[in-house]
């Protein structure tokens, strides 16, 4: 990466947009919510979680990135609502732990937190299963490390995430049902604005 990651104010104001944007959606994820239980409460924990960590965590200045990502993860495990609430906390966690030391010129600074953010989720599940959200976190996490010793900046890495997160969509039918892959289409979208 050719430049540092942006401020802590562009990442708090992309959190906001994402959990408002996550609002409207709601019912529709819940909706959805077939794997791995069709108890319709994905979307409405999911949104809690979004909910009460955008309640706990109120931007300042001071806060480096480093901070912020702190605020929300210490947010996030208090506020982690259902199973896709504690989920979603354990990836604000490795997100935390994936920018804690690192200086964010260094080139791996996404990927770190990514990985460190798909690696949180992932052990944190004691059956985790392909075709859900851990599928798309791992692609793009795995994406982000291809891209990072690249001379790209963070709006180009961003891109091809995007496009690899699509991708990661697209190929769910190889190895899950067609109603668990409306669900992981939903699920995808949903971390694609919360992550990117």
């Amino acid at each position: 990466m050719t430049n540092e990651l942006p401020s802590s104010k562009f990442f708090y104001d992309v959190f906001v947009a994402a959990t408002a944007y996550f609002e409207r959606h709601v019912e529709a994820i819940n909706n959805l919510n077939v794997f791995p239980v069709p108890d319709g409460d994905t979307g409405t924990n999911m949104y809690q979680t979004l909910r009460g960590i955008r309640k706990r965590v109120k931007y300042a200045d001071s806060y480096s990135v480093q901070d912020l990502a702190k605020l929300m993860c210490d947010a996030a495990l208090w506020e982690g609502r259902g199973n896709s609430g504690i989920i979603l906390s354990q990836i604000f966690k490795g997100i935390y732990l994936g920018l804690k030391d690192k200086n964010l010129s260094d080139p791996d600074t996404l990927s770190s937190s990514l990985t460190a953010a798909y690696d949180s989720a992932y052990n944190a599940i004691s059956n985790p299963t392909e075709g859900t959200i851990l599928t798309l976190l791992r692609d793009v996490a795995k994406e982000s490390e291809r891209q990072s010793n690249k001379e790209l900046t963070f709006r180009d890495i961003l891109g091809y995430l995007l496009i690899r997160a699509k991708e990661s969509v697209d190929s769910t039918p190889d190895s899950v049902s067609y109603t668990h892959l409306r669900a992981h289409e939903t699920e995808a979208d949903l971390v694609c604005r919360l992550l990117l």
